[in-house]
């Protein structure tokens, strides 16, 4: 920085040093300090008291004169080209981060609209949700007048029937509290070394798919398997000799339920989409299958039926919110319940061991506990997220298992109404089947079948933890798995899926 005129050799500008040994000229630094307070070149704090003035004598003789660069026009011409190459970088490098800004906020911007194009989205399925909701309520509150009427004309259980059922739920449950493990039943080793041993594609190819299956776990009855198809038929197999025994052909929509009566050799049951739950009896004489019964006073799809312990009757959920119990010997329906609060359909029902109590899952996500002497709703089990899809009830009576389309598997506490444990899955569970031990729960899980047994766990605090513990999976099927079920003492696993197929899993080929 020049001190001095260059022509008269005179002082022109006011020189100052810092404490760091850098000389400004004292109008540029005091106005750098002035709003920054800062050294230019360390970026430490600075005051004009810092400053200490630079004396130089007016003498040309003291100033240390010019280079010849500096006076021709090569030198100039040189000065000026590197000021602009250094404005010109400047200006581009700010061009640069101008785009780059611009970019950023281009991007914020977008997702902040997409952000609340979701939102605004969501908020109108929910509106439209709620409205529906509201719009099924104003439809089921009342109830129509020819369902009140349905309801009111059945005969519902007479009290012989309901001293029947509390005797034997008081049997069944003095006998469980005595009753031991089997000594025959198969080891976790041993299931683990389950595989493959049989496939059979039971139903026609015309409408692929097998949707359940029901089998009577003895020793002397489970070669016989009876399996639902979305061809409207249910098949009899004999897996002894390898063919099928009988089809049962009066549906008119997918059949989603079958099942073996436990204590007569000569009837079995079924139950449709067509709304429509059958009872067949075998006629040894013309060596043939009839339709003895048929219970039709659903206005929906049936979702689900199972066999009551007394064998007397079997009770069907259905899609018109209500669950039923039909008297199988005389084929008369006997009682139609819909609860209070039940606003959409319901998806399953299983009877306890017991037969005291059953429970059904519904399109609401609820599980729910009904005493069926008095068709009160005792409990409501909430926790799942999604569409109940199966319910399954441990034999030993104080637990069972629900799952859902939130891909969850939980296990309940039937005494303390309270939740156990959960799994979490990676596709959805579509049927649960405890073995007659109560020890393995069989879920059918996608395309997979998977094994899981219940652990207790003691914690620090001295509190017991229940988990599921994983045993073994098992992915033959190539479609979902619709249903599963254990044979005699867990020896083998049946199962069957929408790829057509009726498979057998055990250790002996």
């Amino acid at each position: 920085m020049s001190l001095v005129c260059s022509l008269t050799g005179e002082a022109c500008v006011e020189a100052v040093v810092t404490k760091n040994g850098d000389v400004y000229e004292r109008r540029a630094i005091e106005k750098y300090i002035a709003s920054t307070g800062t050294d230019p070149i360390t970026k430490e704090p600075l005051t004009v008291a810092d400053l200490i003035p630079i004396k130089a004598l007016p003498n040309p003789a003291a100033t240390r004169p010019r280079t010849g660069a500096q006076h021709s026009m090569s030198g100039l011409l040189a000065a000026f080209q590197n000021e602009w190459d250094a404005v010109m970088l400047e200006c581009f490098n700010l061009k640069q981060q101008l785009l780059t800004t611009r970019q950023e906020l281009n991007q914020v911007k977008y997702q902040h609209d997409a952000a609340r194009r979701v939102i605004a989205r969501l908020l109108k399925e929910r509106d439209q949700l709620q409205q529906e909701l509201n719009n099924l309520r104003a439809h089921s509150i009342p109830r129509p007048a020819d369902q009140m009427d349905v309801e009111a004309s059945l005969p519902g259980l007479s009290a012989e029937m309901k001293a029947k059922i509390q005797q034997t739920s008081k049997e069944l449950m003095h006998a469980r509290q005595s009753r031991q493990i089997s000594p025959t039943l198969t080891a976790r080793a041993t299931i683990q070394q389950f595989k493959q041993v049989g496939s059979v594609p039971p139903h026609k190819s015309t409408v692929p798919g097998v949707l359940c299956l029901d089998l009577i776990p003895h020793p002397d009855k489970e070669h016989l398997v009876i399996t639902g198809g979305a061809d409207a038929t249910a098949v009899i197999y004999n897996r002894q000799t390898e063919k099928k025994e009988a089809t049962l052909a009066e549906h008119r929509g997918p059949v989603i339920a079958t099942k073996f009566h436990h204590k007569l050799d000569n009837i079995v049951l079924t139950a449709s989409e067509d709304k429509t739950a059958k009872t067949w009896k075998y006629d040894a004489g013309l060596s043939k299958w009839n339709c003895s019964s048929t219970f039709g006073i659903h206005t929906d799809a049936i979702t689900g039926m199972d066999l009551h312990v007394t064998g007397d009757f079997i009770v069907t959920s259905s899609m018109d919110r209500s669950w039923a119990l039909h008297d199988i010997n005389t084929g008369v329906s006997l009682t139609k319940v819909i609860g209070p609060d039940v606003d959409l359909g319901l998806t399953t029902v299983q009877f306890h061991p017991d037969g005291a109590i059953l429970a059904t899952g519904g399109v609401d996500f609820q599980v729910r506990a009904w005493e069926i002497r008095s068709n009160k709703q005792m409990a409501v089990f909430e926790g799942h997220k999604g569409k109940i899809t199966s319910v399954c009830f441990n034999e030993n009576g104080y637990y069972f298992a629900t799952a859902a389309e939130d891909k969850v598997i939980k296990l309940w506490d039937l005494r303390y109404l309270k939740l156990l444990a959960s799994v979490t899955l990676e596709d959805v569970c579509n049927a649960l089947a405890y073995d007659q031990s109560g020890r393995y729960l069989a879920a059918a899980v996608g395309s997979e079948i998977r094994v899981f047994t219940r652990t207790t766990q003691k914690e620090q605090d001295k509190t017991q933890t229940v988990h599921f513990d994983f045993v073994q999976a098992f992915d033959d099927h190539t479609k979902i798995v619709t249903g599963v079920k254990w044979g005699h003492d867990a020896r083998f696993i049946a199962s069957t899926s929408m790829d057509r197929t009726l498979k057998f899993f055990s250790s002996q080929v």
